[in-house]
């Protein structure tokens, strides 16, 4: 490695992360070189390592895929790709002899873009919770689908439950104050639908505050009473009869934001070859 550069140190009790403007994921690696893998049962019965690593992988594959369909993720993704090359021209204009530990500091729009992405939107609000970031549903949904995709007999109770087990303090708390708001107003209602809301809220310039009133529009209209397991399609129109604004995809935003250089040709492969038998959002919203 160049001498000029020095990386910060790795964490190593990270799971995995993945880069919101290139799209490289980092996954953490597990030695499990001295674990047997069970043939036959369920994925519980995975050493607990191997368990882990399938989930994180599961987990950061979702946020490729919410970059691939939702305009608020293809959006972010442009503006980081941008200012990210800002920092790299500038990086290179610099003396040789100059020692670079966070390069990224010295672009200030990077670091407002991320903290808009952690913003609460107050519009509603429950116990230890003040609001919901677009950060909360772009986790919140991640845990919850890579959850359900793992474990198909999961219910609302064993949930929550590991919610707070798992990611009910400090930090963590990104990955479950979506699902523990919501619930909190829909009850056990929320477990078949959780995804699809968070789907269509990261499909508006605001999620956080179109997180909040598609739960208000479902809790006033007392669907979910005799339709437990709506469509995308059945949200966006009770939402488009509340005045929510129509949903915009990743495809419909490149119109807006122009061609990202990792994430267009996959759209363009989306479109030209869709899903068989399924719409692609319908997809997206539930894996």
């Amino acid at each position: 490695m160049n001498s000029r550069y020095e990386l910060p140190p790795l964490n190593e009790s990270m799971k995995g992360d993945i880069s919101l403007f290139s799209w490289v994921a980092t996954i953490n690696i597990p030695d499990m070189a001295n674990e047997e893998t069970t043939k036959a049962g369920s994925e519980n019965e995975l050493p607990p390592d191997q368990r882990e690593f399938a989930l994180t992988l599961t987990h950061e594959s979702i946020h490729f895929i919410q970059a691939l369909s939702t305009s608020y993720m293809y959006r972010s993704s442009c503006l980081l790709w941008s200012e990210v090359q800002k920092v790299v021209r500038e990086i290179q204009q610099l003396s040789p002899s100059t020692i670079l530990t966070l390069p990224f500091q010295m672009n200030t729009s990077i670091g407002i873009m991320l903290d808009q992405m952690r913003a609460k939107k107050g519009h509603l609000s429950a116990p230890n919770i003040s609001g919901i970031s677009a950060t909360d549903l772009i986790e919140g949904a991640a845990v919850y689908i890579a959850q359900r995709m793992h474990e198909p007999t999961l219910n609302n109770r064993e949930y929550l439950q590991l919610l707070e087990a798992q990611y009910s303090k400090g930090n963590l708390r990104v990955y479950s104050d979506a699902y523990r708001l919501a619930e909190w107003y829909l009850g056990d209602d929320i477990f078949d639908i959780f995804s699809v809301i968070c789907f269509l809220a990261l499909c508006s310039e605001e999620p956080g505050a179109t997180f909040c009133k598609y739960i208000q529009v479902l809790g006033r209209s007392g669907i979910l009473y005799t339709h437990k397991r709506l469509t995308v399609h059945d949200l966006a129109h009770l939402g488009a009869i509340a005045g929510i604004t129509e949903p915009i995809t990743a495809p419909q935003e490149i119109n807006v934001s122009g061609v990202h250089p990792i994430l267009f040709r996959y759209i363009m492969d989306l479109i030209e070859n869709p899903p068989h038998g399924i719409r692609f959002v319908d997809f997206a919203a539930r894996l």
